[in-house]
């Protein structure tokens, strides 16, 4: 009897050890399990297509009916292409690791679709069994730097060298989410760069950009008195975090000019012309009385009836700097005697920052004459003079003549 007991507890034992070592995988029931493996590419822009793929393994038995994978979507997300559902066939008994079955699907994301993570849900059936895997997480992302300088604006418009000003950023943010902490640091501290600070620093802050909006940064400066008038690059460093608190950093550059409005003096400087001399040269010196320098500059003489251009019409000058002049001489020949004429000079030039101008000048010079009337009576008067003089000398000549004659005769 008690031999009986002793092998009824082996028995027992043995047992339990069998059932304790048995392996999950040897369960009376097939286990499906479903891995989401990888998305391609990841993040997903909006508007673009992503390539899900999923592992499906085993851990049970296996099933007596081919296993159908079906995925299944919602906004913002659709099939691009292929089947929602594909067939895998068989899952076997311990189907896992290498052995797995990798199903693929191509998906489209609106273009219009948030920058945050979207979920997709596949669903297994076998036979009369259906079961659903939920919440597999696709990330939306914008890869590319969403914040942008839109605009540049300084007010006022030309910085003149010593002007104090007000510089106006705009910057606008190109995504589909929220932007926080934007900050806009300039770089004043770089060689040439003819700017400063004043009242203010060189750091911007906003707050909070929302998509697809902008806003402004404004800073105060000064552009330093010896400036050169142009075009100056200043480096421009944006900051910011996104939705997921991702901090991203861009280096952009933005241009400064540095012109004032330009300030031609134009005068006669000298001339050859006077009332006996009706063709010489006229000489026009151009005065440049701006802050910043001139550059191209071409003087052109008009043509007008009471004179003929004998020179060239055109007459090209070049740069001049500021507090600085240029002459330019014109050939002419009068027609007119009257004692002021006018000279209509046309100016075409740039500014520092190439921007062209033209301007047209009337000058004034004075012939020298004393008007036609006068002109006249003194050419009728010189004419008598010079009549009565020759007169006088023959007179004179005959009345010696005659003297030394009756000289001889007595």
């Amino acid at each position: 009897m008690k031999k009986t007991i002793i092998l009824a507890g082996l028995i027992l034992i043995l047992c339990a050890v069998i059932v304790a070592a048995a392996p999950v995988s040897q369960s009376k029931t097939p286990r499906p399990m479903v891995t989401l493996l990888s998305q391609e590419p990841d993040p997903v822009e909006p508007g673009e297509i992503v390539t899900l793929k999923f592992k499906i393994q085993n851990n049970g038995t296996v099933t007596e009916d081919d296993v159908d994978v079906e995925l299944v979507t919602a906004y913002p997300f659709s099939l691009y292409s292929g089947k929602g559902i594909v067939n895998i066939g068989q899952l076997r008994a311990g189907q896992t690791g290498a052995d797995a079955v990798i199903v693929e699907f191509k998906v489209k994301v609106d273009e219009e679709a948030a920058e945050r993570d979207e979920t997709v849900d596949i669903v297994l059936t076998y036979g009369k069994i259906k079961k659903t895997f939920e919440d597999f997480t696709v990330s939306l992302r914008t890869r590319d730097v969403v914040l942008d300088v839109n605009a540049v604006k300084t007010i006022p418009e030309l910085v003149a060298p010593g002007t104090e000003f007000k510089l106006e950023i705009v910057l606008r943010n190109s995504a589909d989410s929220l932007v926080r902490n934007v900050n806009a640091k300039m770089n004043l501290s770089g060689s040439g760069i003819p700017f400063a600070p004043d009242q203010s620093g060189s750091e911007g802050y906003i707050y909070q950009i929302n998509p697809k909006t902008q806003k402004s940064v404004s800073y105060e400066l000064i552009a330093l008195p010896n400036a050169d008038g142009g075009v100056y690059k200043i480096p421009l460093t944006l900051t910011y975090t996104d939705e997921t608190g991702s901090e991203i950093e861009k280096e952009d550059i933005i241009s400064l000019k540095i012109s004032s409005r330009p300030e031609l003096l134009v005068a006669i400087d000298s001339s050859t012309l006077n009332q006996e001399q009706r063709f010489g040269t006229v000489s026009v010196r151009i005065v440049n009385r701006g802050l910043t320098d001139i550059k191209l500059l071409t003087a052109a003489l008009q043509e007008r009836d009471y004179y003929f251009i004998i020179s060239e019409p055109q007459a090209y000058v070049g740069n001049i700097d500021s507090d600085d002049y240029e002459t330019a001489d014109f050939d002419i020949a009068l027609q007119s005697y009257d004692k002021i004429v006018e000279m209509p000079v046309k100016l075409t030039y740039r500014d520092a920052t190439n921007k062209e101008f033209e301007e047209e000048v009337v000058l004034k010079l004075k012939t020298q004459s004393k008007g036609l009337i006068l002109t006249i009576i003194s050419g009728i008067f010189s004419v008598l003079v010079t009549l009565t003089a020759a007169t006088l000398a023959v007179l004179g000549a005959y009345w010696l003549y005659s003297r030394r004659k009756k000289r001889r005769e007595g």
